[in-house]
């Protein structure tokens, strides 16, 4: 097969998806029995289509990438063709599956150029057996990626070979209540990057020909720089699970060294101060606007009234909020309300539609005034919050061989990233949460 049909596949399949796309757009979350036929023969045609692009891929020298038939069965999982689903929990499925916007691909191996056989070898690498070599636990076969990784690293220390950083980013990704929410996952291939950052909106005018009527007012676009800093976290295995454990047991370490730059990352996006080389999160960035509940000491939350009165903020600047974040407390205070009959408080429609996450990345002990109790909420359109990162994952064992008298190891875990808030106007903090017990 030619490129040049090649293309001409890929256009046939583009085409074929926008249309299955538009079907669901409409639907708002339920097909009817016209749409569902509709949508059966465009999903058969798209299969024919994807087909045999994939051949094509196979038996070509392109590498072959996640094909958007994958995405769309995810995205439109949660269609009810009967009729009656329920079109807020279809819009929260939607939302979780179109989360995160890698600007123009769909995985960092694929941003990252990372080619068929590094992506071979990083199917074959473990990084748990990476952690058992570094700790002098596991004795690494010297044909074994993971000790030719040590040999070109160092005795305590190694960085990781850019395929396997790539797969542990989409980890990270996967992990990310910032990224499950919409914020833009920006891959980087310098330490700096700058995207546009829109701080006021343009004011239009109709114009009268031959008049100079038009509004002289610029636009506030300016330049987000992302700047690529190292964010670290420590963490720590026994040592017989380090001994005793298979090397797949032992990628649990990995799984919980994800978790832990995951949060790192969410807690810069969203509290970071810039202190210590570290982002400015949305919390502490000086154009987003600020609701300080009972100011200026704080008060507990007014039931759902604290959401809606965000939500309309953002949309009061032409712009619509899709997801809202805060603490695991106020998740639970959310939970715990109830009505004057005892019964659950019901959500207005306009909260229970906007889907909402919890993470103890957002602290309880933000300081407001006299109280240093206080949470936060987060309530925006986060595809306007973007969060870069370098292809760069390091991981060292600390010098010592046992810490104290506990018998474990400790590991530090590093990678490169930075966050940049693109446009303040789509974001809105409520500060000064304080506990329901402060009441």
């Amino acid at each position: 097969m030619t490129l040049r049909e090649l293309a001409e596949l890929r256009e046939q399949r583009a085409q074929v998806y926008d249309k299955m796309q538009a079907i669901v757009d409409e639907c708002d979350g339920s097909l009817s029995r016209n749409q569902a036929e509709a949508y059966d023969r465009l999903e058969a045609k798209f299969d024919r289509l994807d087909e045999q692009v994939r051949a094509a891929h196979e038996h070509g020298d392109e590498p072959s990438r996640r094909s958007d038939s994958d995405d769309r069965r995810e995205r439109f999982r949660s269609i009810d063709c009967s009729g009656q689903s329920n079109p807020g929990e279809f819009r929260r499925e939607r939302r979780a599956t179109d989360r995160g916007v890698f600007l123009g691909e769909r995985r960092f191996a694929d941003a990252f150029d990372v080619t068929q056989p590094e992506r071979r070898e990083a199917d074959e690498f473990s990084l748990g057996a990476l952690l058992q070599g570094l700790a002098g636990t596991r004795q690494l076969a010297t044909d074994s990626p993971e000790h030719r990784t040590l040999i070109g690293s160092g005795a305590t220390g190694a960085l990781v070979p850019s395929a396997v950083a790539s797969g542990i980013l989409d980890g990270v990704f996967a992990a990310s209540v910032c990224h499950a929410a919409g914020a833009q996952a920006v891959p980087m291939t310098a330490r700096t990057l700058t995207l546009p950052r829109i701080d006021t909106p343009p004011s239009p005018a109709w114009h009268a020909e031959g008049q100079a009527d038009v509004p002289e007012d610029e636009p506030g676009i300016g330049a987000a720089v992302l700047t690529a800093n190292t964010v670290a976290v420590r963490f720590s295995a026994a040592v017989e699970l380090l001994e005793d454990a298979s090397a797949q047991s032992a990628d649990g370490l990995a799984t919980a060294m994800v978790q832990a730059i995951a949060s790192a990352i969410d807690e810069a996006a969203l509290i970071g101060d810039g202190s210590g080389n570290g982002p400015t999160g949305l919390f502490y960035d000086a154009d987003v606007a600020h609701t300080v509940l009972g100011d200026p000491d704080g008060a507990p939350l007014d039931g759902y009234r604290d959401l809606v009165r965000a939500i309309f903020a953002v949309r009061g600047r032409n712009l619509a909020p899709d997801a809202a974040i805060y603490s695991e407390r106020s998740a639970e205070e959310y939970a715990n309300l109830t009505a004057s009959d005892g019964q659950p408080l019901r959500a207005p429609r306009i909260v229970d539609e906007l889907p909402q996450l919890s993470t103890t990345a957002v602290p309880d002990d933000l300081t407001t005034g006299a109280n240093s109790d206080s949470s936060a909420l987060f309530v925006g359109r986060f595809a306007d919050l973007a969060i870069g990162y370098l292809p760069s994952i390091g991981v060292k064992v600390e010098q010592s061989q046992v810490k104290g008298d506990s018998l474990t190891r400790e590991f530090v875990a590093y990678c490169r990233a930075d966050v940049a808030v693109l446009r303040p106007a789509a974001f809105e903090v409520v500060e000064g949460v304080r506990p329901a017990a402060a009441a």
